[in-house]
């Protein structure tokens, strides 16, 4: 059995201005760091093999504070980087509404379905989070091992892990540094946390929206 420490990573200044990230290279807040430091804290007790994080800063350095306790150096993965949000990046969610309203209705309502424009949709997310769960439950058969990823892939792979299609996306919330564990045993997940945000309630304070 392989166990599963899935986390979003901390927040940064695009989170704050409500602006899409994607593949945008955006570098972790003062706030963010203090959260990452308060999950390395919670994962510190566990006995964790191996810790992959995607390519990006922000992903990254999330990464890098939780492996600085302990003797895994951070793989870096390209099944966890963030969706390619196109021409959308960069941008706030009024902007894109006054923009792409037909799309961001789509992308309301029919996320499972969407493409984003200039971007990639969750069908393309969701093959590399299935090449990516694959990979590692092959490389560590009874390990814990750690990944800090992004709040598309998040969801995405919560889906997989709950048996739900794309279209539940907006039925799943992931905080910045909120913590799921899930554990997978010949082919069958079990879900045993979701979005736990108790270690930033105190001194990193509340998380923010869901975005």
């Amino acid at each position: 059995m392989t166990k599963f420490f899935l986390a979003r990573h901390g927040e940064t200044e695009w989170n704050r201005e409500m602006l899409f990230r994607g593949r945008s290279d955006i570098p972790l807040s003062e706030r963010g760091r203090e959260q990452a430091r308060r999950l390395a804290e919670v994962l510190a007790v566990e006995p964790i093999a191996a810790v992959y994080s995607s390519p990006l800063s922000r992903a990254r350095e999330t990464a890098e504070i939780i492996a600085s306790c302990r003797d895994p150096e951070v793989g870096l993965s390209d099944e966890l980087i963030d969706m390619d949000f196109g021409e959308w990046e960069g941008l706030s969610v009024a902007e894109v509404q006054a923009r792409y309203p037909e799309g961001f209705r789509l992308w309301a309502e029919r996320p499972g379905e969407f493409v984003l424009p200039g971007g990639e949709g969750l069908r393309a997310v969701r093959q590399r989070v299935k090449r990516g769960l694959g990979k590692w439950v092959g490389q560590h058969p009874e390990e814990n091992i750690v990944l800090i990823t992004h709040r598309v892939v998040c969801k995405v792979m919560l889906c997989e892990v709950l048996g739900l299609e794309d279209s539940a996306f907006w039925q799943i919330q992931q905080d910045v540094c909120g913590l799921n564990v899930f554990t997978a045993n010949e082919g069958k997940y079990v879900l045993l946390r979701m979005n736990d945000t108790c270690h930033l309630r105190t001194g990193a304070g509340s998380p923010g929206p869901d975005f």
